[in-house]
């Protein structure tokens, strides 16, 4: 098998917030056959170690001279954000930008993962000349609302901001005895572990991950709270779970899809997350008109299970070299 060298690596943001990186490339003493960049993106609440089956894989046989999978802001080894700063879909573009600056890559290819999905197509839309080709990973674009809801959604994420700052930042607090968030904690690696696999429960459809996926994520997604460092919590931030205050219409995401102008991977889970067929319709044959679709084995974290990681890598490949016959990147 080909040497795979894999370094972690931090980016100092132009805002101050510092990015932690797993970055993959063939090993110096091998050739890789291509100069392609990828930048990976999870999904959400997940980290970098979505992508650490796939991501050596698709260097292993030449796909790529550098790939990089990035912990968002919040998620992984990458910084939380200040107490007075909102979290916005929007916000993670702007990082994404500024990676791809710091790396000096003018083009490069996305690989995006659920949430990481949608903000991949929303950066090829919103800059179609940087990104030469696109992979999307049971996921195609942020879930639009209603225009009409806006006002309902605004009070919701307000409210929620209102009572979750009492308990996160009981030190700014103007009310008397304002209760501090005891952080849940684990009494070790492997309940957190059991934790992360009960969540997919919870999920529509029927998805689940598989006991080595969850514990790639909860390994770089925890920290040890105790002296003896076997009692756990995870590190991501809270305030991940509040809801957006800033959702796009349905007519916003249909102008994003048909602005993405480079070929697109689209590859979907068979127990993954559901999507109504009429509405995946209307995307795959007139917005985003894929190179490659197609629906393989296994749930949403298909590309992180030892069982079906291959498979999907079989078809990126197919795809990535497809466009280089083509000369189409």
């Amino acid at each position: 098998a080909s040497a795979i060298s894999s370094v972690e690596r931090k980016f100092l943001c132009s805002d101050g917030i510092t990015l932690a990186a797993t970055c993959y490339r063939p090993d110096s003493a091998q050739q890789s056959i291509t100069s392609r960049k990828i930048l990976c993106l999870h999904g959400w609440l997940d980290n970098a170690a979505s992508f650490h089956l796939m991501a050596p894989e698709l260097a292993r046989r030449g796909l790529a001279s550098e790939i990089v999978a990035l912990d968002l802001p919040g998620h992984g080894l990458s910084s939380h954000k200040s107490p007075d700063a909102s979290q916005l879909f929007a916000d993670y573009l702007f990082y994404v930008a500024d990676v791809a600056t710091q790396l000096e890559w003018n083009t490069f290819t996305l690989v995006g993962h659920s949430m990481g999905a949608a903000l991949s197509t929303t950066f090829a839309g919103s800059f179609p000349e940087k990104v030469e080709s696109l992979v999307l990973l049971d996921g195609i674009a942020p879930i639009p609302r209603d225009a009409q809801d806006i006002s309902k959604h605004i009070r919701r994420a307000i409210e929620a901001r209102l009572t979750s700052n009492n308990r996160y930042y009981p030190q700014f607090s103007s009310m008397e005895d304002s209760p501090s968030r005891a952080q849940k904690s684990y009494s070790n690696l492997e309940d957190a572990i059991k934790a992360r696999i009960k969540s997919v429960q919870s999920f529509p459809g029927s998805q689940y991950i598989s006991q080595e996926a969850a514990r790639a994520l909860v390994e770089r997604g925890v920290v040890t709270v105790n002296s003896d460092e076997k009692q756990v919590q995870f590190r991501h931030d809270p305030r991940l779970y509040w809801p957006s205050i800033q959702y796009l219409t349905n007519e916003q995401v249909e102008a994003m899809l048909f602005n993405i102008k480079c070929p697109v991977c689209l590859l979907q889970a068979e127990d993954g997350w559901p999507i109504e067929a009429e509405i995946q319709q209307k995307i795959v044959d007139i917005m985003l008109k894929p190179k490659m679709y197609c629906k393989l084995a296994g749930s949403h974290h298909f590309h992180a299970d030892p069982s079906s990681v291959i498979a999907v890598v079989d078809r990126v490949e197919e795809f990535l070299n497809s466009l280089r016959q083509r000369h189409e990147w």
